[in-house]
């Protein structure tokens, strides 16, 4: 539509007595149109990019999906006023009259905006998020007030400032709701935080004030109160209830260690003596919607790293629905620290008969003695049980055993693979990589109804599912759903 309505409808002719010349009367209105529509797309960027959007409670579509329409309309805005500007340096260079236009306050105001426009863009790139996430926010916090305020003095005496009263406005009412949702789930809630070092994340069980439902798909914003100076920035976890007994007003959150605030986090708890640090926080959530994975007969729930957590939710809601359903779930994982991190939920569900778990450890140094001393032997084994949905390869290890004379007791070195399989059981444990390829090719040939994926994990692994899936889909004798959770904010 934007360049539809750039390209239609410009009235130039001969005889024109306000602009004598062809050259000048396009560039003018080039960049006046231009100008008209990229103020305009202000008011959506600024509803796409808060967290109380109205247009995501009608349409249901996911905080991500938004964002992502707030950065393209952020782009096309920066090339419209682009135009705008070369348009009218254009129109006043043709007319000589370039330097006595730049000395006017809207001229230069205009310049200000345009120019912070392009340095919001340069650092709202992916490696500037990903790498530097609370620099970027300082940055863009910045600028975009700076750009503000250019666009508020660049149509001072233009009658087009609405488009800034009604971004303005979506603005406030974002954060007010904001406010809404803190005191809704507690000012003051304190959180247990406890640092897994070997796996660099940080788990959290924070009270809140139970009158909401942490539903699957659900995630929360956290402010750190202590210290102080950290009450400003807040970064979105996915939570759920926790497993234990006696926790039912008691959200679980895993926060993975990167750099910047989570990192000085983390520092802050290794230089504690407790294993076990208390911490004001403001919860400002819940946020987010739940698939509608009931409507398929089985389900498929793959978790790559640290997206268990939102995994982890579902199949406890479709556990808790009691529906004659086939679940089963996928995980796989680094190494085994992270197992030890969410052993917990592991148990709860291993409780329940009604979900096929399948974990896999990618880490090939798990396959090590924990005994320097001894070797280690392996062999190609298969697992072909009734109870596993898909055969597969995997390098298992045999436990070696040693005596000094028959009088002795013989003693086996058991390497921490054996401790795993002791632990979760053959058919869960998995030395190996998920081969994603096989798992749907084969779970989609065995459905003989619907069938539905959700996968949540890097960028890499549901970009690896959806593929995979997709090109299966035509094999299915039923319906086929996918559904992806990302956190690419």
């Amino acid at each position: 539509m934007v360049i539809i309505f750039m390209f239609i409808r410009y009235d130039i002719f001969d005889g024109n007595i306000r602009f004598q010349s062809r050259s000048r009367q396009l560039s003018f209105y080039v960049a006046y149109r231009s100008g008209i529509m990229a103020v305009a797309h202000l008011p959506l960027i600024v509803a796409f990019a808060g967290r109380n959007n109205i247009l995501g409670w009608l349409t249901g579509w996911s905080y991500d999906t938004f964002n992502l329409y707030h950065r393209w309309l952020a782009r096309v805005m920066f090339t419209l006023g682009f135009i705008h500007s070369i348009g009218f340096t254009v129109f006043y260079h043709i007319g000589h009259k370039y330097r006595h236009e730049f000395q006017l306050g809207f001229f230069r105001w205009g310049a200000v905006a345009i120019t912070s426009g392009g340095i919001i863009l340069f650092f709202s790139l992916r490696h500037f998020r990903e790498q530097i996430y609370d620099v970027f926010l300082v940055i863009h916090w910045i600028f975009v007030s700076i750009f503000f305020a250019g666009v508020w003095w660049h149509l001072d005496d233009l009658d087009n400032r609405e488009w800034i009263y009604a971004s303005v406005a979506l603005w406030a009412f974002d954060r007010f709701m904001r406010l809404v949702r803190i005191v809704f789930s507690s000012i003051k809630s304190v959180a247990d935080l406890q640092l897994h070092e070997p796996s660099q994340l940080i788990k959290l069980k924070v009270k809140y004030s139970n009158l909401w439902e942490p539903k699957p798909g659900a995630y929360v914003f956290i402010h750190f109160i202590e210290p102080i100076w950290s009450i400003t920035h807040n970064h979105p976890f996915s939570c759920y209830p926790s497993p234990e007994i006696g926790e039912d007003d008691v959200l679980v959150l895993c926060i993975r260690v990167r750099n910047g605030k989570t990192k000085q986090l983390a520092k802050h708890l290794n230089q504690q003596l407790q294993a076990h640090q208390k911490m004001r926080i403001m919860i400002d959530g819940p946020y987010g919607h739940s698939f509608p994975l009931t409507n398929s007969h089985t389900i498929v729930l793959l978790a790559g790293g640290i997206g268990i957590t939102a995994v982890y939710s579902y199949a406890c809601r479709l556990l808790d629905q009691g529906q004659k359903k086939r679940i089963i779930m996928v995980w796989a994982v680094k190494d085994i620290e992270m197992l030890n991190v969410f052993d917990n939920e592991i148990k709860f569900l291993r409780q329940r008969n009604s979900i096929d778990i399948t974990i896999y450890v990618t880490n090939g140094n798990i396959l090590m003695k924990s005994s320097p001393e001894t070797t280690q032997t392996y062999e190609k084994t298969k697992l072909d049980t009734p109870d596993s949905p898909v055969d597969y390869l995997m390098e298992s290890p045999r436990p070696e055993y040693s005596s000094t004379d028959q009088q002795e007791i013989t003693t086996i070195n058991y390497s921490p693979c054996d401790m795993l399989t002791a632990k979760y059981g053959e058919q869960t444990i998995m030395i190996c990589k998920p081969n994603i390829k096989d798992i749907t090719e084969t779970l989609i040939a065995e459905s003989q109804e619907s069938i539905a994926f959700l996968a949540c994990g890097p960028p890499r692994f549901n970009d690896d599912v959806r593929k995979n899936v997709t090109d299966q889909m035509g094999n299915c004798k039923g319906r086929v759903d996918l559904f992806l959770e990302s956190y690419n904010w």
